[in-house]
């Protein structure tokens, strides 16, 4: 899976320089504030930003790990062979190009935002800026990797999927999916509840991030949502067309069955299992989702809320 961050950091041979390089990446955000190295807003840096940028490089090699295992699961549950390149080649023409603009854009975004409501006054909001861009870049990549999540959702409902006949909702490949879907919800939710924690700390000192604890939480708020909502309307779309297209087939057997019962007068075994299988697919499950999967969800809404609550009572 592209990443240029996490590819980097894999290129390292052995575990040892990979967890420095990692560290590099985590402790370099301090360097951007050693100007202020007297004032309150490096000592503040220098816990807040190690902090921020290892929540945002664990983030991405999560979102790697599980968008990778999204990409297998994915192409096992395509049935047809001419579908299933098509799909490799969704992922294989991925534009690293695109990937680096969109990450930069971020990155500049995040750093206008920083020179417009840092109250520094002195050269050094610029080296401030610097810090905010480095850390930036990270923050657009890793928003890039998560939203390949819905795009690969959306991908996956034109093509004819391996589905449970009967119980669509429950075949396994389509339930991993689901808990993959789930899980970069709920680890982006809580990067972003350590990101909102570290804003709302600041805040404390320096009066003016007050609105960015607000607009952090609501932020959290859509991006969960729209992880975890988003795809399971596609899910629910994949598993009713499945159940639709197997009730057709059981109610034209059904039909069949009906016609040569009024023909003979008598009952038949198998007409009853077809009201059985009938019934047993009108009364499953619409969501290949669990209750614990939507509580992990509930969680991580809520959660992202606390910062700006705790922000305006204390």
């Amino acid at each position: 899976m592209q990443s240029f961050i996490w590819n980097f950091i894999e290129l390292q041979r052995t575990p040892f320089k990979k967890g420095v390089l990692f560290s590099l990446f985590v402790f370099s955000s301090i360097v951007f504030s050693i100007p202020r190295y007297r004032e309150a807003w490096f000592l503040y840096t220098l816990i807040a930003f190690p902090i921020f940028t290892f929540a945002i490089l664990a983030l991405i090699k999560n979102i790697v790990v599980l968008i990778r295992r999204f990409q297998e699961i994915g192409l096992d549950l395509i049935e047809n062979d001419q579908e299933k390149d098509a799909y490799k080649d969704w992922w294989g023409n991925l534009s690293k190009r695109r990937h680096l603009l969109f990450s930069l854009s971020v990155s500049m975004a995040f750093t206008l935002f920083s020179l417009l409501y840092n109250a520094n006054s002195a050269w050094s909001r610029y080296t401030d800026a610097l810090g905010i861009f480095y850390m930036g870049f990270f923050v657009g990549e890793a928003t890039y990797l998560i939203a390949l999540s819905p795009l690969a959702n959306t991908l996956l409902k034109n093509y004819r999927l391996k589905l449970t006949p009967l119980d669509p909702a429950r075949t396994v490949n389509l339930r991993n999916l689901a808990e993959i879907t789930f899980n970069i919800a709920l680890i982006t939710g809580v990067s972003l509840l350590v990101m909102n924690m570290i804003i709302a700390l600041a805040s404390f000192i320096f009066r003016h991030l007050i609105a960015g604890v607000v607009l952090l939480s609501v932020i959290a708020w859509i991006i969960i949502i729209i992880l975890a909502i988003y795809p399971h309307v596609i899910f629910w779309q994949i598993v009713r067309n499945k159940k639709e297209e197997t009730l057709r087939a059981l109610e034209k057997r059904i039909t069949e069955q009906y016609t040569q019962i009024v023909m003979r007068g008598k009952q038949s075994q198998s007409m009853e299992n077809l009201l059985k299988m009938h019934e047993l697919v009108l009364t499953s499950k619409a969501f290949p989702i669990s209750n614990t999967e939507f509580f992990g969800l509930l969680t991580a809404l809520l959660l992202n809320v606390i910062p700006a609550i705790l922000r305006y009572l204390v």
